[in-house]
């Protein structure tokens, strides 16, 4: 990631981005970096960071973390699909074992963090739950839901329901 070089720096502007797996989050960042100075974060980006560690540590090939249609396949020497992992050590694990704000303590520090960078944008490309929305909006950020038609549900999950306003 670079810095920004503006040498009058205003408030980081923070967006939430909300939507269905594969309706272009992830397109919307690369988008705003095209626009402006923008950094990219994730709730996800520890997750997967862990996630990451147990496909190195069982050989697991990484093309069912990076594909989509390998994301929803049973890996056959785990017994279970990426995205159900990821799903369970967001929620059942996460918030349910270690707090409902486990994530966003998280996700405050990486905050902090590009904050001191002093990027003009910061984008959090991962906005599923109602808690995760709320401190958006607390940190001075806004939601944006972006929808498209041609998206295919997947495993079906409580953050796949997003239950807030954009």
């Amino acid at each position: 990631m670079e810095k920004t070089t503006q040498p009058h720096h205003t408030k980081t502007k923070i967006i939430g981005l909300a939507g269905l797996a594969g309706v272009g989050k992830d397109t919307a960042l690369t988008l705003l970096k095209t626009q402006q100075p923008t950094a990219g974060m994730a709730f996800a980006d520890p997750m997967r960071a862990m996630l990451e560690a147990l496909f190195t540590h069982t050989g697991t090939p990484r093309r069912y973390m990076q594909h989509r249609k390998c994301k929803e396949a049973v890996i056959p020497q785990l017994g279970v699909s990426y995205r159900r992992m990821a799903q369970t050590l967001g929620t059942e694990w996460g918030r349910q074992c270690l707090g409902e704000d486990f994530w966003t303590r998280i996700a405050a520090a990486r905050l902090a963090s590009l904050q001191q960078m002093r990027w003009d944008v910061i984008c959090i490309t991962d906005v599923r739950t109602a808690a995760e929305a709320a401190w958006v909006r607390s940190q001075g950020g806004l939601i944006w839901h972006i929808h498209r038609t041609q998206a295919t549900p997947v495993l079906a999950h409580i953050t796949e329901q997003m239950p807030f306003l954009a």
